[in-house]
């Protein structure tokens, strides 16, 4: 009749089904692992441009220099061999030189009479980290002697100087060129994602301090129950052994006949 046909239909549905899945179970599982590792990469990327965007901040906090600008700048000295780190001891060293310039025969003062640049605007002001930064590395790039050229530069940035050389060889236009191409590709930060990122890990820092006064409050809640278990296995521990032997059989035995 049509009941007993739609389910032999059913069935051999079913039986196809089941001899796809079993015929593509390595592919199946392959995508899943692929899909799985690709989640994960994902988040762990995520996490990771969090955590740069936060550090940004403090590094803007610490130099002057605004967020969107540092995040290409970091780049572009990385792309020339410096880090992050160099860059910022560079402009604390060049913030020390600056203020230092204006003593007579200072060697701040010194070396920038040497390239060239001086420190402060026409009203007598601290020029911007940034821009003095630009205007020094032209500078520097004006001196043909190489030895000449990195003492100077260790006077203004200290010994974050060797490592910031590569990356000021460039000079200004072309650390600007090069920063206008990270910003093209989408690298660059804006201060209100830094300020997100900085709240985000504050309060992440929050839920996991709550997570662990849950569990702690968990645990002392459960401390009494699991001294009683600790005690009647302690009182039992022959049958249980038993009953961990049995229970082995039968797995052992579920899984044999399943793989059968």
């Amino acid at each position: 009749d049509a009941h007993n046909a739609a389910a032999r239909q059913s069935d051999t549905i079913q039986k196809r089904l089941g001899a796809v899945v079993d015929a593509n179970r390595a592919s199946f599982l392959l995508v899943a692992a692929a899909a799985t590792a690709a989640a994960t990469g994902f988040a762990l990327m995520g996490k990771r441009a969090i955590d740069g965007a936060e550090a940004l901040l403090d590094m803007s906090k610490k130099t002057g220099v605004t967020v969107e600008e540092l995040s290409t700048l970091v780049l572009v000295a990385e792309e020339a061999g410096a880090s992050a780190t160099d860059l910022q001891t560079a402009f604390k060293e060049q913030a020390k030189a600056a203020v230092e310039s204006t003593k007579a025969n200072s060697a701040a003062a010194i070396a920038y009479d040497l390239i060239g640049v001086s420190a402060r605007d026409s009203a007598g002001n601290l020029k911007e980290p940034l821009a003095l930064m630009l205007e020094t590395a032209d500078g520097l790039n004006r001196i043909e002697d190489a030895s000449l050229r990195s003492a100077i530069s260790q006077n203004i940035y200290g010994r974050s100087a060797l490592n910031l050389l590569p990356t000021l060889s460039a000079g200004s236009a072309g650390m600007k060129e090069q920063q206008a191409a990270y910003a093209s590709f989408g690298a660059q930060i804006s201060t209100k994602t830094a300020k997100q990122a900085d709240e985000f890990n504050d309060k992440l820092k929050q839920v996991q301090e709550i997570t662990k006064g849950a569990a702690k409050q968990l645990a002392v809640a459960l401390l009494p129950t699991l001294i009683q278990v600790n005690d009647f296995l302690i009182r039992n521990a022959g049958a249980v052994q038993v009953f961990v032997t049995g229970l082995a059989g039968i797995v052992g035995t579920a899984i044999a006949a399943a793989s059968a």
